[in-house]
């Protein structure tokens, strides 16, 4: 193999293994959390089950998503912003891509090949 695939490979490694770790080590739940107080657990259960963001009181994981769950959570603010955030970040870094690395990234990934040449097939007497 060649030193560049080396590179996919050793750079893959890493989180493949951490992936594992942080499955076995990150609890499912706060009531699973070792490291929390019961206090603390108490205040994390509450707090997730009263912010919904629909505005609808208590929500569990055991409750179904219906079409009015998905309706709310496109009229929340909180989401917009996340979403502004997200596009405002995404464009900036593709307007600096193109305009600074565009022909570079086109060419050394052999995603278009070059314009072909048009010849005057008159003069060329052959």
């Amino acid at each position: 193999m060649n030193g560049w695939n080396w590179i996919f490979i050793i750079e893959g490694i890493v989180p493949v293994l951490l992936s594992f770790v942080v499955w076995r080590v990150l609890p499912d739940s706060p009531e699973a959390a070792k490291f929390l107080t019961d206090r603390e657990k108490e205040f994390i259960i509450n707090r997730l089950a009263l912010e919904t963001g629909s505005g609808s009181g208590r929500v569990t994981n055991a409750d179904r998503i219906r079409l009015h769950h998905i309706v709310s959570a496109f009229k929340d603010w909180r989401i917009w912003c996340g979403v502004l955030c997200f596009w405002a970040n995404t464009i900036g870094v593709y307007g600096y891509v193109l305009s600074q690395h565009k022909y570079r990234i086109i060419s050394f990934n052999g995603l278009v090949r070059p314009a072909p040449r048009f010849e005057n097939k008159m003069t060329n007497n052959s």
